[in-house]
This record gives C-alpha cells, sequence and structure tokens, in this order.
C-alpha cells in the first residue's frame, strides 16, 4: 500500500506531457511578442512608406476640373474648363509641357480614362442631354465614338481586351443594365 506522499509526488505520464506542451506553449507565444514587439521598434527608414513623398502642382491655369494618370504614370489628361467651354490636355510630367488633345467645345467631359498600353484615351463626351464613350489617340487626331447612350464611366479589362459600362433606363425607366464590348465598341453584350 502506498503512502498519500508518494501518490501526489509521482505524476502519471499522461499529465507530464500536456504540462509539458502546454508550457512549450506558453514559451512560443513569448518569443513571437517578444520578435513582433522587437521588429516594431526596430524598423529601418525603408520601411516607413511615402518617408520621402514629394507633391508637385501640375497645372497652374486654375481650369484644370478632372484627370486621368497614365499607366506608365508619365502623363496626366485633364480637362480645362474656360468660359463653358471645355478642352483635354495632356501633360507629359518630366518633359513638363501641355499638349491640347482636343479643342474648346460647349461640351463636358466625363470618366477620363487611359487604355491598359497607354497609347489611347477615354472619355465621354455630354452635348444636349446625350453621352456617347469616345476613344483618342494619345497624339490627338478625331475622337472616334466606340458607344452611343452611356451613363457611366468605363472599366477595362485587364488584358485590355474588353470594357464593362452601364446605361440607365434600360431596358425601361427606372432600370439600369450592365454591358460589356470590345474597346472599339463592337461585340456589345449585356452582362446584367
Amino acid at each position: 500500500q502506498q503512502s498519500l506522499d508518494s501518490k501526489t509526488a509521482i505524476l502519471p505520464t499522461e499529465h507530464k506531457s500536456a504540462v509539458g506542451i502546454a508550457i512549450a506553449g506558453v514559451l512560443i507565444l513569448f518569443a513571437a511578442a517578444g520578435y513582433g514587439v522587437y521588429s516594431f521598434l526596430h524598423r529601418g527608414s525603408s520601411a516607413i512608406p511615402f518617408r520621402h513623398l514629394t507633391i508637385t502642382r501640375v497645372t497652374n491655369s486654375g481650369k484644370a476640373t478632372q484627370a486621368a494618370i497614365s499607366p506608365d504614370g508619365k502623363s496626366i489628361l485633364h480637362v480645362e474648363d474656360g468660359d463653358g467651354r471645355e478642352s483635354l490636355w495632356i501633360r507629359d510630367i518630366f518633359a513638363n509641357s501641355d499638349i491640347q488633345i482636343i479643342a474648346p467645345a460647349p461640351v463636358t467631359y466625363e470618366s477620363l480614362g487611359f487604355s491598359p498600353d497607354g497609347n489611347s484615351i477615354y472619355f465621354r463626351r455630354e452635348s444636349k442631354g446625350l453621352s456617347n464613350l469616345y476613344r483618342a489617340s494619345v497624339l490627338g487626331g478625331m475622337p472616334k465614338i466606340i458607344v452611343r447612350g452611356i451613363d457611366s464611366g468605363i472599366a477595362i479589362s485587364p488584358g485590355g481586351q474588353r470594357i464593362a459600362y452601364v446605361r440607365a433606363d434600360h431596358p425601361g425607366r427606372g432600370k439600369w443594365q450592365l454591358f460589356s464590348a470590345n474597346p472599339d465598341g463592337t461585340d456589345e453584350k449585356a452582362l446584367l
């Protein structure tokens, strides 16, 4: 017969394993917390985002109303509003120069954007209550109507093979419909 003292002094093997696992778990938690605190307090200067950010004024006319940045970040497409006549301009950021793409007209430009390759621009032009989607070369020239009767900006697929847009009150009043088409406006399909 064992005495009470010997029973309390000897722990079963299963109980020893559970205690060992618990102690190891607590040690791992303390080590992880210590490493986290150390990493937070000893971050290098390169880990601070936007540390060397500079802000530069892009336009000085006071007439710029909307803008879009090219995929390569080298150009900015913007609208200039002069006495109710709007024009489209592209600014070459590094050359610090502006090029007028479309001359002033009594229209409103919306939803500016670049194609993924940066060679074309897209915009909506509203005139007399009608809104159409246009595409033009970044070098200028005559813009081409891509989609008629559009009521939103466009989304361009990552590879640039498709565009998506919305029409309001289509097919009936109070309803909206989502469409997809090729970048030149062909092969239009209702999605939703």
